[in-house]
């Protein structure tokens, strides 16, 4: 899947072209074929609008009421003038590519999303992931059936309360702690990594961009003042009424310092990031001084 992905970006990049709509659709048809999708992703639409949400504009979207892409190529040139200020880092056919890669990882992310209802409807279980991605796969569908109209009685309407609710306070610590976002995005950014991998010999500072952008997702809404602080899992799940979902887990404990001890052997840094479990202050600190780090490497170059 990913050589023919690239494949895609190369010959696009290649002609000094930016995905257009066709482009778009055979990336599209690629991920559906290989992630057996057909039943998810019935179709890509490319509306001639600007999407606006408290956190920006949109630049796609997946309706799980109608299984549909939506593309808004519009805003994704707004947002592209926004990380114009990164171009000079890049140059002749990595500039292109780096400008490729934004529209990819929106696609990807989306995608994502659709790949993951599956996994939901399909029953599979047994991990944290799989708790986590439930909750917030549930989540999603009642929100989305709410706005049509399509109000089901047996709906719980108290977490569809809550929902709007953070929605409206605090939008981006929100979307940021969101599960199901936060895998989507991951998986998102591994997949253009592992295609760069494939062609470093032609790259300068692409690939080391896209791995400290994830970083910088992935750190958004854990917040490290002093001891230890709840993480981005449990503030969502504690802010949507499902806190004991986070209970359940078999890392839980009521001591905060046993719990983070227990997380530790169950997961890896890379999944505690992914998911938003808990990090230790030391943990935390040394992710902020690497991203930091790529950061000011980042402004040298400029």
């Amino acid at each position: 899947m990913v050589e023919e992905i690239l494949k895609v970006l190369v010959d696009y990049t290649e002609r000094v072209k930016l995905l257009d709509e066709k482009g778009i659709e055979r990336i599209v048809d690629i991920v559906v074929s290989h992630m057996g999708l057909q039943n998810y992703i019935k179709g890509v639409e490319f509306p001639y609008e600007i999407k606006q949400k408290k956190r920006g504009v949109s630049i796609a979207d997946y309706d799980t009421t109608t299984n549909k892409m939506n593309v808004y190529i519009e805003a994704f040139d707004l947002y592209s003038e926004s990380q114009s200020k990164y171009d000079v880092l890049f140059s002749g056919f990595e500039l292109v590519l780096f400008q490729n890669v934004l529209m990819l990882k929106f696609v990807l992310h989306e995608l994502g999303h659709a790949f993951d209802f599956k996994r939901v409807d399909s029953g599979e279980s047994g991990t944290i992931e799989m708790e986590l991605l439930k909750v917030s796969a549930n989540i999603k569908k009642i929100i989305a059936q709410t706005i049509l109209g399509k109000y089901d009685e047996n709906s719980d309407f108290d977490l569809i309360l809550k929902y709007a609710v953070m929605q409206s306070e605090n939008y981006s610590q929100f979307y940021y702690s969101d599960p199901m976002e936060r895998v989507a995005e991951t998986r998102a950014h591994q997949t253009v990594t592992e295609m760069l991998k494939l062609i470093k010999d032609r790259l300068f500072n692409l690939d080391e961009f896209v791995k400290a952008s994830l970083l910088q997702y992935q750190l958004k809404p854990y917040i490290h003042r002093t001891g230890i602080t709840p993480c981005p899992s449990e503030i969502y799940l504690s802010s949507v009424g499902q806190r004991e979902v986070w209970k359940s887990m078999n890392f839980y404990d009521e001591d905060a310092s046993k719990l983070l001890k227990k997380v530790q052997k169950e997961c890896s840094l890379d999944e505690r990031l992914k998911l938003g479990l808990p990090l230790t202050k030391e943990e935390y600190s040394e992710l902020r001084l690497r991203y930091q780090r790529s950061n000011k490497a980042r402004t040298r170059n400029r």
